[in-house]
């Protein structure tokens, strides 16, 4: 006689005697011994060097690997890319503004050198530091585990085929995030900064804050101009919100560095475009980079 039950989101049917199937939302049969793999991965997947262990596809185990559809074919470029992807649409349930910080941290994602090459200890105990109250070594982990909690349920919803497109895409982008970083930690001085614009910044998709009335975030100051913020990274600029307060939109596009420079330019003749925005006023490491209005038009001119 068929026994039924739900299981995380997954309708679950064994006939006594046997194994327990899963089927996901998609129609895809997986048995229990699959699930249970997939499940137990996903408990460790934020530990040592999370996303950047050169060895993520054996971490993920071959259980994780086929409910996320990736394959031996995948470069690990492309893998990490998926899973990024994945946690991305499942972190798209929390509201908290706490929760970016967290599981950046904690997974190693969008961080940079040299917080990403930092084992999990290290990235909570730096995360403590910058962030203070409510994000101690227990807090962290608590909102991690509900985040984990999350991706378990997810594993019973539909797991569609990501668009290689998609995939490609996303790569593309952390490649050249990685490349403008590198450039803005070796720039050397203000004599550099044209040919940094020129070869990183304009490939280059930076996050750009809205301001309440869905415009880009402009920051006006009584002595030093008028600045178009951008940020390198999600986790930067969810630090910066959290630490300032500013009351910007809850969502924020990403733009290329193009895109960035013409609209600052459409803004006026005063209006510059401030990199990586840092809520410490005094000794601020690493400090912002200002691409000062001069430079904005001067290149926005040539595009």
């Amino acid at each position: 006689m068929p026994v039924f039950a739900t299981l995380f989101g997954l309708t679950a049917m064994r006939t006594e005697g046997e194994a327990m199937m899963l089927r996901l939302d998609s129609g895809t049969d997986i048995d229990n011994d699959i699930w249970r793999g997939a499940a137990n991965r996903l408990e460790s997947l934020h530990k040592g060097l999370g996303l950047r262990h050169r060895d993520l596809r054996n971490r993920l185990g071959p259980e994780l690997r086929r409910i996320w559809h990736i394959t031996e074919n995948d470069t690990l470029e492309q893998l990490r890319a998926k899973v990024v992807l994945r946690l991305e649409a499942v972190l798209e349930r929390f509201t908290e503004p706490t929760f970016p910080l967290v599981v950046a941290a904690c997974y190693n994602v969008g961080l940079e050198p040299p917080m990403s090459e930092k084992m999990l200890g290290e990235r909570l105990r730096e995360l403590h530091r910058h962030e203070g109250e409510g994000f101690s070594k227990r807090q962290a982990e608590r909102l991690r585990q509900r985040f984990c909690d999350e991706l378990v349920v997810s594993l019973g919803h539909t797991q569609p085929v990501l668009p290689p497109e998609i995939v490609r895409a996303r790569v593309i982008r952390e490649q050249r995030t990685d490349q403008l970083c590198r450039a803005i930690r070796e720039l050397s001085g203000p004599a550099d900064l044209e040919e940094l614009v020129l070869r990183h910044f304009l490939l280059a998709e930076v996050h750009v804050p809205r301001s309440v009335t869905s415009g880009p975030a402009i920051a006006h100051t009584a002595t030093q101009g008028d600045w178009l913020c951008v940020f390198t990274s999600a986790p930067r600029l969810a630090r910066y919100r959290h630490a300032t307060g500013v009351p910007w939109g809850g969502q924020h596009w990403t733009r290329p560095g193009a895109q960035v420079l013409r609209e600052a330019a459409r803004r006026g003749p005063h209006v510059g475009v401030l990199i990586n925005p840092n809520p410490r006023r005094e000794n601020p490491s690493p400090p912002p980079l200002p691409l000062v209005p001069a430079l904005v038009h001067k290149v926005a001119a040539r595009l």
